[in-house]
């Protein structure tokens, strides 16, 4: 029962992201309910397997919610978590909550610079249409989601300690 509930929180999160979230947006910017969600995860889950397994599922629905090419949602999601847990495990201490934040700038960073090189592959293939340039449009956009997301990381942090 809790692994059922703790899924279907995760689907009304990409729900939310893809209806309500439109309402909510600043300077053209949405925020990536999905992506705080996934961090949340990746700082307060101490279990491997169950928070790639959350990487897998939140990148499968926000794929089939977009109109990117299908996987690379779950492929850079998957890729954040496996990159953010190592460098977690290495170098750095669970214990501090600034580290979350930190996972959150850093994080939304590399989630953008991930979306350009997974669009660029599914471009090579033919099966995707890379749109994305290095413009100063496209930075501002980077900048003013990484703020977004760390005012709401800010207020859903106190949700860890039920992640637990």
């Amino acid at each position: 029962m809790k692994k059922f509930l703790f899924f279907t929180i995760l689907a009304l999160v990409v729900f939310f992201q893809a209806s309500l979230a439109q309402k909510i947006e600043v300077f053209s910017v949405l925020p990536n309910l999905p992506l705080i969600t996934l961090f949340l995860l990746i700082f307060f889950l101490k279990d491997y397997k169950k928070m790639m397994l959350s990487a897998v599922f939140l990148g499968l629905l926000f794929d089939f919610f977009s109109g990117l090419p299908f996987g690379i949602f779950t492929l850079t999601f998957v890729s954040l978590a496996f990159i953010a847990n190592m460098m977690l495990n290495a170098f750095i201490s669970r214990e501090n909550i600034f580290i979350f934040f930190a996972i959150v700038v850093f994080g939304t960073i590399a989630y953008y610079i991930l979306n350009i090189i997974f669009l660029s592959i599914f471009n090579f293939f033919g099966e995707g249409e890379l749109n994305i340039v290095l413009a100063p449009v496209f930075l501002k956009n980077m900048l003013i989601e990484v703020l977004y997301n760390l005012i709401l990381a800010f207020l859903i942090s106190p949700l860890g300690k039920f992640v637990r």
